[in-house]
């Protein structure tokens, strides 16, 4: 999961280390969301490939669809002496509950899209949610505690760590056992 230098400034934490727990954090992932293929388990799997192990890989995480709503940008531009302010639609995220944990869900579709209570996979690379997006955006709060397990530097002062629930243990096939 890739952690942006920002949010590690804006909640005042250090660069986090193998062994520390994130506490009171939320985990999004931005990608594709399709029906579940019937016979695919829920759960949480790494897609590595070489470049990409650990931390950096693609997940595909298959659960439930919970509450949905449609997520839009604004963009002002002046001409002459008025401002204009456009909004457009910039896709969808959902509530994706995964066993006991909780996950928001983007995609480049609609909140229509999904209908909720279905079961779905989304593949994407996930990231930390900002402190300031739950009551900035109204997010419904999934925040909750997870272990780092792997952390690999990242480009622009970003880190790249492996987590986990602390609640329990997913497996990472990517992952070496030593």
């Amino acid at each position: 999961m890739r952690v942006r230098d920002w949010i590690l400034v804006e909640a005042g934490w250090p660069e986090p280390s193998p062994g520390d727990v994130l506490r009171g954090v939320g985990v999004r992932i931005k990608g594709e969301l399709v029906p579940a293929p019937a016979g695919r388990p829920e759960g949480i799997e790494s897609l590595a490939f070489a470049g990409a192990m650990g931390p950096r890989a693609p997940y595909r995480l298959t659960g439930t669809a919970g509450e949905a709503w449609n997520v839009s940008i604004s963009r002002s531009t002046r001409v002459r002496w008025r401002t204009r302010l456009e909004h457009r639609q910039a896709g969808a995220e959902i509530v994706l509950v995964v066993g006991r944990d909780r996950f928001i869900a983007g995609h480049g579709g609609s909140a229509h899209d999904v209908v909720p209570g279905s079961r779905v996979t989304v593949t994407g690379k996930p990231t930390l949610v900002g402190d300031y997006e739950w009551d900035g955006f109204g997010l419904p709060d999934l925040r909750a505690d997870w272990a780092v397990r792997e952390v690999v530097k990242g480009f622009d002062r970003e880190v790249n760590v492996l987590i986990e629930p602390v609640h329990g243990r997913f497996e990472d096939p990517s992952a070496s056992h030593s």
